[in-house]
Parts: C-alpha cells; structure tokens; sequence
C-alpha cells in the first residue's frame, strides 16, 4: 500500500529533497493508478492517496508541494495524458474537495481562495493541447 510507505519516507525524510521526492513518488504512483484504472475501478484509491498527500503536506508546511501536484494533474487530466478521458476522475476529485491548499487553510500556501476556486473549476479549456492565459501551472518539483 502506498500510503504507509510515502508515510515512513516522510518519517524517515532528512531534508526538504527528501520530503519533496517522497511527494513526487508519490503522485507517481497516483497518476499510474488513474492511467492504469479499468473505468473508474482505482479512483477511490488514488482520492485516498491524494487526500494523504495533501493532509501530510499542510502538516510539514510544504503546502507549495501538494498545490504543484495538484495543478499539474488537473493539466494532464484535461489533456487526456494520464489514459485518455478520465474527465470523469476530475468530476470525483472535485466532488471531494481536494483542491489547493488555500491560504484560508494553511499560513504557508502559496494560493488564494480564488486560486482555489479556479484550479477545482471546469474554466479551462485546452487548445491544441495548451491551456488557456486563465490557468497557470508548474512543473512538479
């Protein structure tokens, strides 16, 4: 199960490198859970695992990390790079109130409540499979 290992890399982590590479293996795993799902067979999991990251993240004060993730799945979701259509995933990560970590809700972030609110939207549209001037995303680092 990938949560108890992304928690004991947390724990054993040393450094902001360690935590951010456990994060990173992390949405890894997460993004192959959605590529790899026979319909929506693995979504509960990977919201589980997203939860956890974002969860783990307000507590490390590594809030940055969990709203570069974020941006960067709804970007691939739309551009259908993570198994095709899996709009549908986006409907339920939605659904479960996942998105950005909002300064609202942690000191440390780097997002707004509109931010929030824009990244969670279904505002952007992609042409030619680039996003519009609405959104911005960055790499996942």
């Amino acid at each position: 199960n990938a949560i108890p290992d992304f928690r004991r890399l947390l724990d054993s982590a040393e450094s902001i490198e360690a935590l951010q590479d456990a994060a990173q293996q992390l949405g890894k795993i997460i993004e192959g859970r959605i590529k790899d799902s026979f319909g929506d067979i693995a979504y509960e999991r990977a919201l589980e695992e997203i939860k956890t990251l974002r969860e783990e993240m307000i507590e490390m004060e590594e809030t940055v990390v969990f709203n570069n993730f974020a941006r960067q799945l709804k970007r691939k979701l739309l551009a259908e790079e993570l198994g095709g259509n899996r709009k549908d995933f986006w409907w339920e990560y939605r659904k479960s109130k996942l998105g950005l970590i909002d300064s609202k809700a942690a000191a440390t972030s780097d997002a707004t409540e509109e931010d929030a609110r824009s990244v969670c939207s279904n505002s952007c549209r992609l042409e030619r499979r680039t996003i519009t001037k609405t959104c911005q995303f960055w790499s996942f680092t």
